[in-house]
């Protein structure tokens, strides 16, 4: 099947074209103008650009450590590792937690938790993760007491969550695709200052030279990137509204006896097209549906049951529903008649 490709103008390939003849490939003016354009989706005052979402996480729980010391964290075991390794490798105490219906952060589970680390000293992390592209989970701020939240928005760009701190991912087959990209988004001028010296391996300029003036790492995005991230922010969207058409012709088209696909809110990405099946079976579906060039997945591997995190706990859901969960093909390129044989593979 046809290969995720971004949409941007001729215009676009020219500028982009401009500026490798500039040779201005490093941090740049571009950086400050995507930073500036992006916040119009991000919802916040402050708009760091660094070189990934992993980054962008790794800066934040460094921020999150000198401030507050080791923090507990709660985020859900259906997430990619590097968010959850950042926290671990910067002091936090990780607690994975279990998934609703729609595999999205859920409370009930949190609570039963939190309650053996209520008398400690530590402060509280939510982390949810808007799986799939969604932008909000259902209720989560009405239940929001004294935690720090940061949202893992790696699938969705304009999220409706309220947070402390949100994080972006503009990797390549993301609904915005960079080379490799990232953002951080927060009101917090605290962290914005600790950061963007962090972005840049804790350099502060003086004069004609540099001092060094905090920890930090070559976590900045470059001026490439945040040009190919420009090219985008409005194609993007058009890109969204066909996945969204794409999934749609899906959902019309395989009956309700496979099983239910997860839902999606009006300011959804739709980064996943998640099906989850009522008799499980993924793996062979998967297979079937490979096996025809219909190429389906699975995100993510459960963190509490992989070798390095490895918790011991139980998450009675999400164990559940591990062979029934299967992502089909709903991006841009796909053509009606690739849709129609995805289709007819699964009805078969």
């Amino acid at each position: 099947m046809n290969t995720i490709e971004p949409t941007i103008t001729d215009y676009d390939i020219q500028q982009i074209t401009n500026l490798l003849r500039s040779g201005n490939l490093g941090f740049g003016n571009n950086v400050k103008k995507f930073e500036t354009k992006f916040s119009k989706y991000s919802n916040k005052k402050f708009n760091i650009g660094l070189n990934s979402a992993s980054a962008a996480a790794y800066c934040l729980y460094a921020y999150l450590s000198e401030q507050y010391g080791q923090c507990d964290i709660y985020t859900p075991s259906l997430g990619f590792t590097s968010v959850s390794w950042a926290a671990n490798k910067n002091g936090h105490q990780v607690h994975f937690v279990d998934v609703d219906r729609d595999l999205l952060f859920d409370f009930a589970s949190y609570k039963k938790m939190r309650a053996p680390h209520t008398n400690t000293n530590r402060k509280t992390v939510l982390m949810p993760v808007l799986y799939g592209g969604v932008s909000n989970v259902p209720n989560f701020s009405k239940q929001v007491t004294d935690e720090i939240v940061v949202v893992d928005s790696a699938h969705c760009i304009e999220p409706s969550i309220c947070s402390d701190y949100i994080f972006f991912s503009f990797h390549p087959f993301k609904p915005l695709a960079m080379s490799c990209g990232g953002l951080l988004g927060t009101d917090d001028y605290r962290a914005e200052d600790y950061i963007l010296k962090y972005r840049n391996f804790g350099r502060q300029a003086v004069d004609d030279t540099y001092d060094i003036v905090s920890g930090g790492f070559n976590f900045y995005m470059n001026n490439l990137n945040a040009t190919l991230g420009l090219s985008q922010l409005k194609t993007c969207f058009k890109n969204i509204e066909t996945r969204k058409k794409n999934l749609s012709h899906l959902k019309e088209n395989i009956p309700l006896d496979i099983g239910y696909f997860t839902h999606h809110d009006d300011k959804s990405s739709y980064y996943l097209g998640t099906l989850i099946l009522n008799k499980g079976r993924s793996r062979e579906l998967r297979k079937k549906l490979r096996d025809n060039k219909c190429n389906a997945s699975f995100h993510y591997p459960l963190l509490h049951q992989s070798q390095f995190y490895n918790t011991g706990t139980s998450l009675r859901k999400i164990e559940e529903l591990s062979d029934s969960v299967i992502n089909l093909p709903i991006h841009q390129n796909l053509t009606m008649r690739e849709l129609d044989k995805i289709i007819e593979v699964i009805n078969g």
